[in-house]
């Protein structure tokens, strides 16, 4: 059985980073590191127009998107779509009005001079101006004909569409999707987005290459496909390096790399597949993810790819010791209402009518996470729960009569706690899964080894968001926080009352954060789905709900593995 699986809600996540010049042959890090910088000065000169800031980021936000398909210059694309209408209040002081002429009057030199300043290459500095100049009128064909001016305008258009939708009958809003867009991914975007078309062959960037599958004797072959239309592969250099990521405890925010290359490109006809050799070193396993850049015959950056390295208990492992030196004398508890497990300054409480976790207590502070794991559809009634100790844990299972089958949970010595769980669901659903109360008002960040955002290259590595509950799928939602996160290999919750910790130890196990919120907009697609805290999920939402969507089909069993560690506030 294969679920419907959708991309989800991107969570969009701008992290801190500091300065740099911006230079060609930047490393992906330094091309991130300048377009938070970009982004900074953008906020800074708007200063308190949050309506501009808002617009502006939603763009960005789509651009990048496309541009992860279609191709293009990542600092150009990137300081257009920041950029573009940078010239609005200068046009309202000059000209009393912030029509589309006076926009690509005012807006260039107010680029250039900030671009400037930054360092931007003189040749991509022009090639940005010369796309603010043109975004409302595309009047020089030159600039019009280029990727990322066509990826500029798609991104904005998809922003300002939705403010045309309520007021433009179906027939004639299809038509001007139709004869808006330039480029495939970004008409696929508003077929999902606004008619609820599913693409049934997503685009796909000039280059694709596969490291989906790593097995253990991986001799650094890589399959490898060429979408261009005129161009050999041999033309283009492939980067990799391997690299380590950080435990969750640890106050690193970024990976370490443990080696590194470059290989050319091997002989690819346009349209054909082969096979790329990346010449890693013999201990590359030792390392947690693989991470592989095309660069084409330019030396601009196509798209990196990354791959963990590990997977199952493996994957938990990695971050944490199997022998901790702190060990804790963990016994059984009980009162008349709760069963509980003691390990020194830790109490886990379970109630005795659901099974479920009541409440945490770390030296005497309570962490409020309860009522899991419960299912988020399906029903279940506890039929048993039992406790037994086994050579230095304790365990706790609850079994269920219903879609539940089981939630068995283990407290190590060393205060880690693992929760193995199972259950059983026929049909179709929305999400499947199961979830945890968390009350939102005591929630401040969360920091995660996963996959990140698209505007960030999607890529597994480190990542951190402060708290926010907004409206995901909307010009106010940037960056996002509640939603959906794939890929992740531990996620710790900063909380008023202390540190959770996650350890996921299954695969193809997505986390949940609080779920998506509706838009308000009456003319926007709601979603009817349960109430959750925090998750984890076998299966999620469409990304783009609408007529034409579909639910995932369940048949059969389904377990996963977490593992918790919960500290407090000093």
């Amino acid at each position: 059985m294969k679920l419907n699986y959708r991309i989800v809600w991107i969570l969009t996540v701008v992290a801190s980073v500091g300065c740099a010049q911006l230079t060609t042959g930047m490393a992906n890090k330094d091309i991130t590191a300048m377009t938070d910088v970009i982004i900074r000065e953008m906020k800074e000169y708007f200063g308190e127009n949050q309506g501009l800031i808002k617009h502006t980021l939603a763009v960005y936000g789509y651009a990048e998107q496309i541009r992860q398909v279609e191709g293009g210059d990542t600092l150009v694309v990137g300081a257009s779509a920041v950029y573009h209408d940078i010239g609005i209040p200068e046009a309202k002081r000059v000209h009393g009005s912030a029509a589309g002429k006076y926009q690509e009057i005012e807006g260039p030199p107010i680029a250039r001079n900030i671009l400037t300043k930054l360092g931007l290459e003189k040749k991509k500095l022009d090639h940005v101006c010369r796309i603010i100049a043109n975004h409302h009128t595309a009047h020089d064909k030159n600039t019009v004909a280029t990727i990322e001016f066509k990826i500029l305008w798609d991104a904005d258009a998809l922003v300002n569409l939705e403010r045309r939708r309520a007021n433009t009958g179906k027939q004639k809003f299809r038509l001007i999707i139709e004869e808006t867009f330039r480029t495939k991914k970004g008409l696929q975007i508003a077929k999902e987005l606004f008619l609820g078309q599913k693409s049934e062959t997503p685009f796909q960037s000039p280059v694709r290459i596969d490291i989906e599958k790593l097995s253990a004797d991986f001799s650094g072959h890589v399959k490898i496909e060429n979408h261009y239309d005129s161009t050999n592969l041999r033309q283009c250099r492939f980067e990799w390096k391997i690299a380590k990521l950080p435990a969750p405890r640890e106050k690193q925010d970024t990976h370490t790399v443990l080696a590194k290359g470059t290989v050319p490109g091997p002989n690819v006809k346009p349209g054909g597949k082969g096979t790329l050799k990346l010449d890693l070193p013999d201990n590359w396993s030792n390392a947690n993810v693989l991470y592989v850049t095309a660069i084409d015959p330019s030396g601009t950056q196509i798209r990196t790819w990354s791959r963990g390295l590990r997977k199952g208990c493996e994957s938990c492992h990695q971050y944490v010791p199997k022998e901790c030196k702190k060990l804790r004398d963990v016994k059984p508890i009980e009162t008349q209402r709760y069963l509980g497990i003691q390990a020194d300054g830790l109490k886990l409480w379970f109630d005795k009518k659901t099974g479920q976790l009541a409440k945490v207590q770390n030296i005497g502070t309570n962490i409020s996470l309860s009522k899991g794991p419960r299912l988020l559809v399906g029903n279940s009634k506890l039929s048993s729960l039992r406790h037994w100790s086994e050579k230095d844990s304790v365990f706790i299972e609850a079994k269920y009569d219903g879609n539940l089958n089981y939630a068995k949970w283990k407290v190590y010595p060393s205060g880690w706690v693992r929760l193995d769980y199972q259950y059983e669901l026929e049909g179709q659903f929305d999400l499947m899964g199961i979830t945890f109360d968390y009350p939102q008002s005591k929630m401040v960040r969360m920091k995660w080894v996963g996959e990140g955002p698209l505007t960030k290259g999607g890529l597994l590595d480190v990542w951190s968001n402060d708290y926010k509950n907004h409206t995901q799928g909307t010009a106010q939602d940037f960056p996002g926080f509640r939603g959906y996160y794939a890929n992740w290999h531990w996620a710790t919750f900063e909380t008023k009352e202390g540190k959770i910790t996650l350890l996921n130890g299954a695969e193809d196990l997505f986390l949940g954060v609080y779920g998506p919120k509706n838009d308000t907009n009456p003319a926007n697609t709601k979603l009817d789905l349960p109430e959750a805290g925090i998750s984890l999920l076998h299966a999620i939402p469409a990304m783009y709900p609408g007529p034409e969507s579909q639910k995932n089909n369940a048949s059969g069993k389904y377990k996963g593995a977490v593992c918790f560690y919960f500290e407090t506030q000093e």
